[in-house]
This record gives C-alpha cells, sequence and structure tokens, in this order.
C-alpha cells in the first residue's frame, strides 16, 4: 500500500506542526489536481484519479501544456489569468473559480489554482458535484447580504443569523460561530442547528482544537473543507505513476486532512466540515464553523458564498459594535461631566467629592466600589483588611504602566490577594497625573464572580497520549464543567476608554481650575498682603508703644511708684514683649515654609502626650473664660511626626477655638488612627466660620471677618498649620457644627519616614 507522507506525532509540541495538519501527497478523491511547472504551465503531477476530468491516465498527460487539454474559451481565460503578475503574491481568499470546457470531453467544471512554493496548482469539480444546484446561489447571496446589512440586533444575535445563512447556503446540520480569547481558546456564542447533532452554544474549545502554529493558515486561506472524515484518498503521482514527493498543499482545498483531524471530527460524529475565518488586522479573531453528521458535497462557489456572508458579518458588527460603544461612551458621557462638575465646585477635592456623592464614581465604570489613593494612603478600602493595603499600593505602582492598570483578576499578579477576593477582585486604575513623583490615582474595582465553564470535552486533557507514544485530540466532547474563580467580571475596552477619558478631562479642568486659581489668588494675595502689611504694622506698633509708654513711666517715676505698680507695669511688659514674640515667629515659620528651610524632625511618638502638651499650654487661656477642654486621644496611638511642629498646630487651633468660643462652653479634641491614616478633630461651641470663608481661611494673610470684629490677629497662624500638616503628606479643612462652633479636621499617614529633613 502506498504511504501517505504524514508522520504519527509523539510529541505533544508537534500537534501545532502544519505539517501534520493534511497529507502533502493526497487529496480527497472528489477533485481532480494537477501540479504546473510556473515557467511553461506544463503539467508535473497530477492526482491518479485524473480520468474523472480529461478521459486519460495520469501517465498520459504529464508533459503536456495544461491549455492544450482545454476548449479554445477556456484556455484563452486562463491564459490570462496565469500571466497575472500577482499569481506569486495571490490572496489564497480571494480566489474564486473560473468556469472551464475540458476539450476531449467537452465536460463543463470550475477549476480553481494557486501558486505554492515551486508548482501552480490547479483543481478541478469532478461531476460528483453537479448533483448541487447553484444556479439559485447569487440570487440567494443578494438576499441573505441584504438581511445582514439590515440586521439591528445587538453582536451576538448577528452572529447566529449569519449562522443561518450559511445554513441556507450549504445546508450542513450545525453552523457555529466561535470566538477566540487571549489564550486562544474558543468560546460559542451564536448557533444554528437543525437538532441533528448536539448544540455547542456556549461551549468553550481549548486552543490546542486548532493549534496556535497553524492559524496563520486560517488567515491566508479563510475559506476550507472536509468534505468527507472517512472518505478515501487520491494520489498525487508522477510520470511514472508513483507517489510525487512533498507537494506543499498547505492552501489546497482538495487536499485531504491529516488523520489527527480527520480523528478529531470522527469522535465529533462529524462527516463533513467547513470553516470560515474572521481576520481582523491580520489576526484570526473567531471562526465560523459547519458541520454535517452525514458526508456532504460544497462546491467552490458555496464556500466563496458563504465566506462572503462572513466578511458581510464581520462589518456588520464592527458597525455594531462601535454604535454600541458609542451608545454606552455618550451614556457614561454624561457621568464624567457630572463628576467634573461637582469636582469644580469643590475646587477638584477628590476626597470631598468621594464622601459626599461616591455613587456618582462607581455608576461611571458599574463597579462594585471606588478606592482613592494619595501618598501611599489608601481611602474608601475600609472594607478590607489594613495588612493588604500596602500590598495592593505595591502592586498597583509596580504594574501602572502609561498610567493604566486593568486586571480581572489580582491574585494572578499577586497570590496574597486572592484572600479580599470577595470585595476586590479585579480593579481598573488610573494615576491622575503624569509626574510619578506625585501619588495620586483612582481605582475601580469589582468583586470575585465566581462561575461555571462549560467546555467540549475536558479542558485540561485536550490532547492525549495513548500507549504506543502516539499524541492525538481528546476522545470525548461530552460537557465539562469548570468552576471559575478568582476572577471579576471583566472590564471591556470601552470602559478602559471611558476611564481615559475622565483622566483627560480631569487633568485638562483641574489645570485650567489650578491656573485662574493661581491667578485669582496671587491677586488676593496682593490685596491682603497690602492689608496684611497694615494690620501687621498696628500690631507691631500697638505692643511697643505699649512697652515703651510704660517703661518711660517706670524710668519717670522709679523712686515714687509703689512696687505693685511696678510689678503690674512690668508683667504688661512682658505679655506685650510675649505678644510680639508671637508675630515674630510667626513671619520668621512662613517665610522658612515658603522657601522650603523649615527643618522637620519625624519620630515616632504618643500622640497623646502631644495633645497633653498643647491643652496644658492653652489651659490658662482656657480657665479664665470657664472653658472645657475635653481630650479623647488612645494612649496606644503612637504615630510618626515632628513632635515640636505637631504641637504648635494643636496649640493654635486650641487658642482660636479659645478666642470664638463663649465662657462655660466646651472644646474638645478627638483622635482616630487605622494602620495607614490618622484622623484628629479639634471641636468648639462658639461662632463658627461663615460658610464662604471655609476654603479660605488657611489662605497666606487671610483673616476671617469673624476675627476682624472679635480677636483681631495676623492670618497667618492657620496657614502656618496648613503648610506644616501638608508637610506631614496630610490635609487639613474645617466644617461648621450643625450644633453651632467649628472643627478643623487633621488627616495625614501615620508612617511617615523616621528622617529629618527640610
Amino acid at each position: 500500500m502506498t504511504n501517505l507522507l504524514s508522520k504519527e506525532i509523539t510529541d505533544a509540541s508537534e500537534i501545532c506542526n502544519s505539517t501534520q495538519y493534511h497529507i502533502t501527497n493526497a487529496i480527497h478523491p472528489a477533485y481532480v489536481l494537477l501540479v504546473l511547472n510556473p515557467e511553461d504551465y506544463r503539467i508535473v503531477f497530477t492526482s491518479n484519479n485524473v480520468s474523472k476530468i480529461f478521459n486519460q491516465t495520469a501517465t498520459d498527460i504529464i508533459g503536456h501544456h495544461l491549455l492544450d487539454l482545454l476548449e479554445a474559451t477556456s484556455a484563452e481565460k486562463l491564459r490570462t489569468l496565469l500571466a497575472q503578475e500577482n499569481i506569486q503574491d495571490i490572496n489564497y481568499s480571494d480566489r474564486f473559480p473560473a468556469h472551464v470546457i475540458i476539450a476531449n470531453t467537452h465536460m463543463e467544471t470550475e477549476a480553481l489554482f494557486y501558486r505554492n512554493d515551486d508548482f501552480i496548482c490547479v483543481e478541478f469539480e469532478t461531476d460528483i458535484f453537479k448533483s448541487i444546484n447553484i444556479e439559485y446561489l447569487d440570487l440567494l447571496l443578494l438576499r441573505l447580504s441584504g438581511t445582514i446589512n439590515s440586521c439591528e440586533a445587538n453582536s451576538l444575535g448577528l452572529a447566529s443569523l449569519t449562522c443561518n445563512a450559511i445554513h441556507k447556503i450549504i445546508g450542513f446540520d450545525r453552523i457555529w460561530y466561535c470566538e477566540f480569547d487571549a489564550m486562544g481558546n474558543g468560546y460559542v456564542s451564536g448557533e444554528f442547528n437543525n437538532n441533528v447533532l448536539p448544540s455547542l452554544m456556549h461551549h468553550r474549545f481549548p486552543a490546542t482544537d486548532i493549534p496556535l502554529g497553524i492559524r496563520s493558515i486560517y488567515v491566508k486561506n479563510k475559506s476550507r473543507a472536509i468534505l468527507d472524515a472517512n472518505a478515501d484518498f487520491s494520489l498525487i503521482v508522477n510520470k511514472n505513476g508513483g507517489a510525487a514527493d512533498n507537494i506543499e498543499l498547505t492552501y489546497s482545498l482538495a487536499r485531504r486532512a491529516g488523520e489527527t483531524h480527520l480523528e478529531y471530527l470522527r469522535t465529533m460524529g462529524v462527516a463533513s466540515s467547513a470553516s470560515f475565518s474572521v481576520v481582523k488586522e491580520n489576526k484570526l479573531v473567531a471562526l465560523f464553523g459547519a458541520h454535517s453528521k452525514q458526508p456532504a458535497l460544497v462546491r467552490y462557489k458555496q464556500l466563496a458564498a458563504c465566506q462572503s456572508m462572513v466578511d458581510k458579518y464581520l462589518a456588520k458588527y464592527e458597525f455594531l459594535f462601535q454604535k454600541e460603544a458609542i451608545e454606552e461612551f455618550n451614556q457614561k458621557e454624561s457621568f464624567i461631566y457630572s463628576i467634573i462638575t461637582n469636582l469644580a465646585s469643590k475646587k477638584f477635592d477628590i476626597l470631598k467629592l468621594f464622601r459626599s456623592n461616591l455613587s456618582l464614581f462607581i455608576k461611571l465604570m458599574d463597579a462594585d466600589g471606588f478606592i482613592y489613593c494619595k501618598d501611599n494612603c489608601l481611602y474608601g478600602a475600609e472594607k478590607i483588611n489594613d495588612s493588604y493595603h500596602k500590598a495592593l499600593i505595591d502592586l498597583i505602582h509596580s504594574q501602572i504602566n502609561n498610567g493604566i492598570i486593568v486586571t480581572n483578576s489580582l491574585e494572578q499578579h499577586l497570590p496574597l490577594l486572592s484572600d479580599i477576593k470577595n470585595e476586590i477582585c479585579g480593579i481598573l486604575a488610573i494615576r491622575l497625573v503624569e509626574n510619578q513623583s506625585i501619588d495620586e490615582i483612582i481605582i475601580w474595582y469589582r468583586k470575585e464572580h465566581a462561575y461555571d465553564e462549560k467546555w467540549a470535552g475536558n479542558p485540561s486533557q485536550a490532547v492525549i497520549q495513548d500507549k504506543s507514544g502516539k499524541v492525538g485530540p481528546r476522545k470525548s466532547f461530552d460537557s465539562w464543567i469548570n468552576r471559575v474563580q478568582g476572577k471579576c467580571v471583566p472590564w471591556k475596552d470601552s470602559q478602559l476608554k471611558i476611564a481615559q477619558t475622565f483622566r483627560h478631562e480631569f487633568v485638562l479642568k483641574r489645570a485650567l481650575f489650578d491656573a485662574k486659581l493661581q491667578t485669582d489668588q496671587a491677586q488676593k494675595a496682593n490685596a491682603f498682603k497690602s492689608q496684611f502689611l497694615a494690620n501687621l504694622s498696628h500690631e507691631l506698633r500697638t505692643p511697643l508703644h505699649v512697652m515703651t509708654g510704660l517703661i518711660e513711666s517706670i524710668i519717670e517715676k522709679i523712686d515714687s511708684m509703689p512696687k505693685e505698680r511696678q510689678l503690674q507695669y512690668l508683667s504688661l511688659i512682658h505679655s506685650s514683649s510675649d505678644r510680639l514674640l508671637v508675630l515674630i515667629n510667626d513671619l520668621l515659620d512662613l517665610a522658612k515654609l515658603e522657601v522650603g528651610m523649615m527643618q522637620f524632625n519625624f519620630a515616632k511618638y504618643s500622640l497623646k502626650s502631644v495633645v497633653d502638651t498643647a491643652i496644658k499650654e492653652i489651659s490658662k487661656l482656657a480657665d479664665d473664660k470657664e472653658l472645657e477642654l475635653c481630650a479623647d486621644v488612645n494612649e496606644e496611638i503612637n504615630i510618626v511626626f515632628d513632635k515640636e511642629r505637631m504641637t504648635q498646630v494643636l496649640i493654635n487651633l486650641l487658642n482660636n477655638a479659645v478666642k470664638f468660643t463663649p465662657a462655660g462652653k466646651r472644646i474638645s479634641i478627638k483622635a482616630k488612627s487605622n494602620n495607614d491614616i490618622l484622623n484628629l478633630m479639634v471641636s468648639d461651641q462658639g461662632i463658627g466660620i461663615p460658610e464662604n470663608e471655609l476654603d479660605t481661611v488657611f489662605d497666606k494673610y487671610v483673616q476671617s471677618s469673624k476675627t476682624k470684629t472679635d480677636a483681631g490677629g495676623t492670618g497667618l497662624g492657620l496657614s502656618i498649620c496648613k503648610e506644616i500638616i501638608q508637610a506631614h503628606k496630610g490635609r487639613i479643612w474645617a466644617e461648621n457644627n450643625d450644633d453651632g462652633g467649628a472643627s478643623f479636621f487633621l488627616e495625614f499617614p501615620v508612617n511617615l519616614e523616621k528622617t529629618s529633613y527640610q
């Protein structure tokens, strides 16, 4: 028996070798193949069934010129086609059969030709195909094309509609649409089925079913068919009747499939199959497949018509996909501008909007939650244990390439994070600033979405090896349920675009806001500075005048002035000098902070000890007004900060509270801390702050209107507090209490680097 040129596969990796995917010296007996010398078009090899077309043996016609075997009109037609320069580079998917008439038998048939590395191959349909009537095909194709072009269903509905169209053209029992994921695995999302074969709908297929190594064949030759998985073969022979050497038949429609492929079909209970590639950017992204339980004939023109339907499907799919994406984007665009508008009203302070209207951020991405990351602190991650915060932050920093990270499974990057998948399983995160030294990232997250995948056979045994060492396809395609865990609902490409658009709008609008704010602040600062200098001259002159007057009185009356009066004057001089010292220290501190010369010495201290020191410092002023000072600070809170500067901040805040709180009221300090963030509040029952001044009360040279009328001062204290807290990588803000008075909030990370720096 003649040996077919196809060896057994004994290495699983070789199943991806294209030479094992079909036989290299045999074709299906329903076709006749001629192999021509490309220089003179003389026949070099033929299939051994050549008599079905030419009524001559292979020995008789080998060496003859192909055109001599055809009637004149057919010969001239082929002569013109073969003379085309691009025959060398012809796209196999663009081939269309030529109608020819054989000279000696007057038989009419369809011929398909193509160029391989060494020869020109010409395939002919034998008489067996005449049982397939294709006179109606052009009209059917026109009607089906109109159906697809007018389809307004979603992209998934379009796939099933195209399956139905392919069935009408070739009449196979099961037509299915399989799309490929990033790993090459397939998922059937569309199907026509006449119930002769089991449904494949929603089944998955492992990548090895169409080995990655041969997918380029499906790109170059989009239409492929196997007419009968159980049929015999016709051998390709030379002039002596012997088997031809390897003939490159990779792109032949008449080729005989390799035994591995045929075994695969037989196991599925399929006799005939066809496939039509969906190619995008020169990559196989999906496949329409056709199966028939019984052997079925398909003509060249039918295959071309089916591929035409698939190409129309792709064009319509792209249109519908873009339409759906645009509609989704337009819907989400309103959320983007709503968030930006709200942020603008809060001076682009994300934390303020985060606390007041978190749902806006969540709805934008159809997420389960939202986290704001600033200076290695996570806001909104309270549901996960603090011990995972650093791991999540480190992962984001390491993976956020080009300002964005998208993953459906955090545990695939860091197994430790599998512990939090019930809360945070996948994330979409974007950096809000291009400067990577500034740590400001927003993170949408989704919980784990566990689900069952239905596979056609056991995916872990997609390729098996028998006792002899031969490798082949699996022996069963029964449904195999695989539980998928550790993944969230996938983020869509359209959501990535929405995130990028949000980032662009945020960066642009915040930059415009900051520019306007800086201009306004510069103008206000100049006005405030002028007023400040006027106030400062008054604040400096007043204690100096008092001191000068008192000193002059003491000097003039030193001999006659009672000792008690002298002590009283000296006490007033001391108070005035203290006031001058405070003013001068404020000026010096502000100057140092503005030029970055302020020294900070960070170390770990007890927060309660600092609070107690500040209360002790201010207690006399509080006692004079009969004010109650309360502190609720856990002794176990030990954090990293500059002790002297933090004491300065608390004294300043308490001093303000004493100034503006009526006698007999209460001033309180409360603190709470987790492993990441300290929250500290100084609250009073005083006169409060005008709402329109809450955001400006920390600006340089600015005094509250209440201060001007009730308490005096320079307007530097709170500005210095803000600078000190920012040096601790924190923030400070003020709010009015519902029951009267005001509260000042401090928030900063608890684990600053223990070092001394400017």
